[in-house]
C-alpha cells in the first residue's frame, strides 16, 4: 500500500489561497457597517489580485521544475546512448576478433591439404609448376600467421 506523501496539516509559511491582506472578515464587516458597494469591489480586486499572483507564482515553480526535470532525463538519455554505443563496439570488436581466428584457421587448413597433396610430387622433378605448388602453401602459411598475430 502506497503512503500518502501529502502533509496533513497546513503548512503556515504558505498562505491560504483565499485568504486575503486586508481579511475576508474585515471586508464583510465594513460593507455591513454601512459603507458603499464600492469596498467590497476594490476588497474583490484585491482578493483577485492576491490570487492571480499567488497562480502565477506558482506556475513559476512548476516551470522551473519541469526544466530541471527535462534537463535530467536528456541527460540520462545521453548517457544510456553513449553505454549502448560503447556496448555495441565492444561486442562488434570481438565478433571481429572472433571471424579473423576463424579466417586464419581455414587459411592453415587449406595449406596443410596443399602441402600434403604437393609433397609427393616434389621429391619427383623440379618443375615450374611443382615450384609453383609449394609456394603457394607456404604464402597461406605466411597470411594465417599474419591473421593471428593483428
Amino acid at each position: 500500500m502506497t503512503e500518502n506523501q501529502w502533509p496533513q496539516t497546513p503548512n503556515p509559511a504558505i498562505p491560504e489561497p483565499y485568504a486575503s491582506e486586508v481579511g475576508v472578515d474585515e471586508t464583510y464587516a465594513s460593507a455591513a457597517a454601512g459603507t458603499t458597494g464600492t469596498s467590497k469591489t476594490e476588497a474583490a480586486k484585491e482578493q483577485a489580485s492576491n490570487v492571480a499572483g499567488q497562480a502565477a507564482t506558482s506556475a513559476q515553480g512548476v516551470a522551473h521544475t519541469a526544466k530541471e526535470e527535462a534537463a535530467n532525463v536528456a541527460s540520462e538519455a545521453k548517457h544510456s546512448a553513449q553505454d549502448l554505443l560503447a556496448q555495441a563496439k565492444s561486442g562488434l570488436s570481438d565478433q571481429a576478433g572472433t571471424q579473423q581466428q576463424k579466417a586464419a584457421e581455414g587459411i592453415r587448413n587449406i595449406s596443410s591439404q596443399l602441402v600434403s597433396i604437393v609433397r609427393p610430387w616434389a621429391s619427383r622433378a623440379q618443375t615450374p609448376t611443382l615450384t609453383v605448388s609449394m609456394t603457394v602453401p607456404r604464402r597461406c602459411s605466411r597470411s594465417s600467421l599474419a591473421l593471428s598475430s593483428s
